[in-house]
């Protein structure tokens, strides 16, 4: 499963942007999926009988549908740029580090309402993971090009150009860079991706690290 298809439709984004913070509008940071209808898939696929997936177009920036699938199944694989991120400390927040926060959330409400998600429902979330996999990517630069390279395979009229995407990728930024500091130590196995998305290096975390009393498994 992807985490970006349980993105909240168009209107539930709008909704909570006038409840909570504009930027919220945009689809991405924690708040803006169906954290609870994840979960729950997560959970109904290892039993069995059919289970109805959302699916969301990126180029439509809307919900799409959903996609069927029966269970049981032995391995359920979910895959998103957060998952594992684990909320800030206030402290932490206080100070913007980029431009769209200076700008449009200099009083912190967003970048709060998103840490504050991070420690409910998605932390609710990751603990259900028997495994983590993380793959840190290069640098935030890397992360721009890579989002152009997405771009490219969308029709013309649904592109975003460099500016755009440059923005867009802000609205992760502040997630993306803490996870690249904290998830090596704590994923099972890390994966150090290269600029041209092979694997530079991989890292196991030992099984007797894994444990809360230190002792092996």
């Amino acid at each position: 499963m992807s985490l970006d298809d349980f993105y909240l439709s168009r209107e539930r984004r709008r909704a909570l942007a006038r409840r909570v913070h504009p930027l919220f509008e945009t689809r991405g940071p924690p708040g803006t999926h169906d954290i609870l209808r994840c979960r729950e898939a997560m959970a109904r696929l290892g039993q069995p009988g059919e289970v109805r997936l959302p699916v969301f177009d990126k180029g439509l920036d809307e919900r799409g549908g959903t996609r069927r699938v029966r269970g049981p199944f032995d391995l359920v694989l979910l895959e998103g740029w957060c998952v594992g991120a684990s909320p800030a400390a206030d402290a932490d927040l206080a100070q913007p580090i980029n431009r769209l926060e200076r700008e449009r959330d200099a009083d912190g409400i967003w970048r709060r309402y998103a840490n504050a998600q991070l420690g409910q429902g998605y932390a609710e979330t990751w603990d259900r993971l028997d495994y983590l996999v993380y793959l840190r990517v290069p640098d935030l630069a890397a992360v721009v090009r890579w989002r152009l390279q997405q771009e490219s395979a969308l029709p013309a009229q649904q592109r975003l150009g460099t500016a755009a995407i440059e923005l867009f990728v802000q609205h992760f930024e502040r997630i993306t860079r803490a996870m690249m500091t904290a998830l090596p130590e704590r994923a099972d196995l890390s994966v150090e991706l290269a600029d041209d998305h092979s694997v530079a290096a991989m890292a196991f975390r030992s099984a007797q690290a894994r444990t809360s009393d230190g002792t092996p498994t």
